[in-house]
């Protein structure tokens, strides 16, 4: 449901005959549409400051976009952990497997020695 005056606005705006700070003007608390319907009408966000007094206008398309390639970036440095991640298990795996092999020829060498101090007391 719009405010009383949204057509009003929204139509103005369509010809051209208030430009989008006056829209502005008309947006917010004392105005007669709302942030929303201000959204509507120009396709920008309406963004108060009350530090001065002053409006700024944000693109909702470019507000998507940056949301967007955000995302996006996300999701590419997730994919990297996981592919990390990945590898670091596998070298975990590796050094493992590794670690196995050497304790098993330590104890090949330990035998092998053990013989050896055998046949010399023969």
């Amino acid at each position: 449901m719009h405010s009383k005056n949204f057509n009003f606005w929204k139509e103005a705006f369509e010809r051209k005959q208030v430009d989008i700070y006056t829209l502005a003007q008309m947006t917010g608390i004392n105005g007669e549409i709302t942030q929303d319907e201000f959204q509507e009408i120009t396709g920008m966000n309406y963004i108060p400051d009350t530090s001065t007094n002053k409006v700024n206008f944000v693109s909702t398309a470019d507000i998507v976009k940056e949301l967007a390639a955000t995302k996006i970036a996300n999701t590419q440095k997730d994919n990297q952990i996981k592919v990390l991640s990945k590898q670091v298990m596998e070298n975990k795996l590796i050094s493992l497997q590794k670690d196995n092999q050497i304790k098993i020829m330590m104890q090949t060498i330990m035998n092998n020695k053990l013989q050896l101090m055998k046949l010399e007391n023969k």
